[in-house]
């Protein structure tokens, strides 16, 4: 639709999206074209998606975070990222998951106060294959009961230790003024 693709600069990467609607289910949206209304949320879904972007693209986060000016150039891979431009995000890390090499950062947004951990969503076969499995395992948490899905569940289970030492360095890093964790992710 022309509203997302004002929302999302052109994708330059094949990112299994095809594949993920020939086999998905319709469900509701969890956020309804009234909710979008509301500007504030809006921008916030445009801003968080270009940091989805950068864990998905075929450029290197820690290269992307250093040259956000040079790639944001016409022709270049973050052409439109302004929200990237304008936030100044400090990389805090970046690492790859045990299980399917799935590339996740954690970064630092001065201006809003926020931790965003940003996770890759499909980019590779290997990746794919784990988006089949999608039996459903049970959940080991505090809340019994719930069940999720198995191939999702092996490839957080590879990022989790990553994923909370990145945070913990962000947290030490910028103490009081982390007033959020957003997490967020491709596909």
């Amino acid at each position: 639709t022309p509203t997302q693709k004002q929302a999302h600069p052109p994708e330059k990467d094949f990112n299994f999206r095809e594949i993920t609607w020939l086999v998905s289910c319709l469900k509701t949206p969890l956020t309804t074209k009234d909710e979008l209304q509301d500007r504030t949320i809006y921008h916030f879904i445009v801003d968080i998606g270009q940091y989805s972007e950068i864990a998905h693209g075929s450029v290197l986060p820690r290269f992307a975070f250093d040259h956000l000016e040079e790639l944001s150039h016409p022709g270049f891979p973050l052409e439109g990222y302004d929200a990237l431009i304008h936030d100044k995000p400090v990389l805090v890390d970046h690492f790859n998951g045990k299980v399917a090499h799935l590339q996740c950062y954690v970064a630092f947004r001065e201006q809003a106060g926020q931790l965003v951990i940003a996770i890759s969503g499909t980019s590779s076969l290997t990746q794919g294959y784990y988006d089949m499995c999608c039996r459903k395992t049970p959940y080991l948490g505090e809340r019994k009961g719930i069940k999720v899905h198995s191939g999702f569940w092996k490839m957080y289970q590879g990022l989790q230790e990553s994923a909370k030492e990145d945070l913990k360095k962000g947290i030490e890093n910028y103490g009081e003024r982390v007033l959020e964790i957003v997490v967020t992710g491709h596909s």
